[in-house]
């Protein structure tokens, strides 16, 4: 009796599984087709983008490992032969740094 309880088990599990495998999706339900827009099933998720300012609009202080955008910023491990600004940067406790720790410029 054990057994065929395990068996028919067995039995709905791979069911499930093969029609889980085969719902049709449609592209947008991603979410990486549609503009940038949430589809309709990821209404509550946290989405806290992060606040933009320039350089001289950045704070004095901010808590430890808070980030902005900064739209005129670049890190100086940046190409002299680059011209693009605009990077996130994190607040290390005595200034504005890139994303692996080298001061920012702008």
């Amino acid at each position: 009796m054990r057994r065929l309880s395990l068996l028919a088990f067995a039995a709905i599990c791979s069911v499930a599984a093969a029609s889980a495998q085969t719902v049709p999706t449609k592209p947008s339900d991603h979410g990486m087709f549609d503009g940038g827009k949430f589809p309709p099933q990821a209404e509550g998720l946290a989405t806290n983008p992060l606040p933009s300012a320039s350089y001289a609009s950045l704070p004095n202080s901010a808590p430890l490992g808070f980030q902005y955008f900064c739209t005129n910023c670049y890190s100086s491990a940046r190409s002299s032969s680059s011209a693009q600004t605009g990077i996130v940067v994190t607040w290390n406790g005595a200034s504005w740094t890139d994303a692996v720790g080298n001061q920012v410029e702008h």
